[in-house]
């Protein structure tokens, strides 16, 4: 390999290094919009070299690189046809890089596992307060596609939060007290579902079967005839799920409190004083 040969004017400049690198800075003061042409000129000449050298400060100096990129970026959101611009840009360069938007994405989340915690629970309680009917109609479909996950999730949460935290337990009971003061006909619904369970009883019926089956009876007690109403209203099983009836709409009859008490587990019976 041929050894290379440093010309005169090497040789003088780095000797009198410091008094060029002095003379250099004067000029720069005295034609700064020359000075910024030509480093423009030489990065894009040497934008892989540029990138590297800026590559290598930023590790070796993370606080002034911080430090920069926040007066940066607060000098663009204080211009909006730049911010425009920059959020263009920024739009552009992900659609053609999605695969690297994913690894920073993982590897913040990675790092920042609180914050982005955090900020999931802000943002799902404020889609939550707006989308409340999406959001029970979506909770709904999940529970009935997903019950066996569901349920072992109610009772990590119960043995691992409520049965170990009284105050809990005792915010959880009155929300489910004061619930079911406000829904009677579902809090009866929910009973019926628990005791069906309980029995082992084959089928089921919705809460709109039920109001289907007492209209079709003209809200009259199948037995006594009597008028009933959503507070009077009881639901009777024509042949009684101790005795292997079904849960479906078709064994279902409306009958008033003291009929349906008097039925108890009778497959047959007649209210002699309602005629």
């Amino acid at each position: 390999m041929r050894k290379r040969v440093e010309t005169a004017q090497q040789r003088w400049a780095k000797k009198n290094r410091d008094k060029l690198a002095a003379a250099c800075r004067r000029w720069r003061k005295r034609h700064p919009d020359e000075q910024k042409a030509a480093t423009y000129r030489w990065r894009k000449r040497n934008l892989k070299k540029w990138n590297a050298y800026q590559r290598r400060w930023r590790r070796r100096n993370p606080e002034l690189a911080r430090a920069a990129t926040r007066r940066r970026w607060r000098k663009v959101r204080s211009n909006p046809s730049l911010h425009a611009k920059h959020l263009a840009a920024q739009r552009k360069w992900a659609a053609k890089h999605p695969d690297a938007i994913r690894r920073k994405a993982a590897k913040y989340r990675k790092n920042n596992r609180g914050k982005v915690r955090a900020y999931a629970r802000r943002w799902m309680r404020r889609w939550y307060r707006t989308n409340l009917r999406q959001a029970r109609k979506q909770l709904r479909t999940y529970r009935a596609r997903n019950p066996e996950k569901w349920r072992a999730y109610d009772r990590n949460t119960y043995h691992r939060k409520l049965k170990t935290d009284p105050i809990w337990m005792k915010i959880k009971l009155a929300k489910g007290r004061a619930w079911a003061r406000r829904n009677p006909e579902k809090q009866r619904e929910r009973v019926g579902r628990y005791r069906v369970r309980k029995l082992g009883a084959k089928g089921s019926h919705t809460l709109a079967e039920w109001l289907a089956v007492i209209r079709r009876h003209c809200w009259r007690c199948f037995y006594c005839r009597k008028r009933v109403t959503r507070a009077t209203v009881t639901k009777d099983h024509r042949i009684p799920l101790s005795k292997k009836g079904t849960d479906f709409a078709w064994n279902l009859v409306p009958a008033c409190k003291s009929c349906n008490s008097g039925k108890s587990g009778r497959v047959e019976y007649r209210n002699w004083k309602g005629g």
